[in-house]
């Protein structure tokens, strides 16, 4: 596995409330614990889960998901970011 380099943006990405992800958008959009129809882009943050598409973590996860690395393969939205 690659290390990420996160100076600078740890807090950012990990703490930013914008990102989380309601129990609900887990379950519906994100398709938490539903297979490869999972959202490869849930990773767990300091306030729960969170999104990481568009952050710096998403090539990595790419990626991964490229090299069949991954049991959730799902791409399901525009990223929390986006989807405001």
């Amino acid at each position: 596995m690659k290390c990420v380099d996160t100076r600078g943006n740890w807090d950012e990405i990990f703490s930013d409330e914008s990102r989380k992800l309601s129990p609900d958008v887990l379950e519906n959009l994100c398709k938490m614990s539903q297979g490869e129809g999972t959202c490869r882009y849930i990773i767990f943050g300091s306030r729960g889960f969170i999104c990481a598409k568009g952050s710096e973590f998403q090539k990595i996860i790419d990626e991964r998901e490229d090299n069949n690395k991954m049991v959730a393969r799902g791409d399901n939205c525009e990223g929390i970011k986006n989807n405001k």
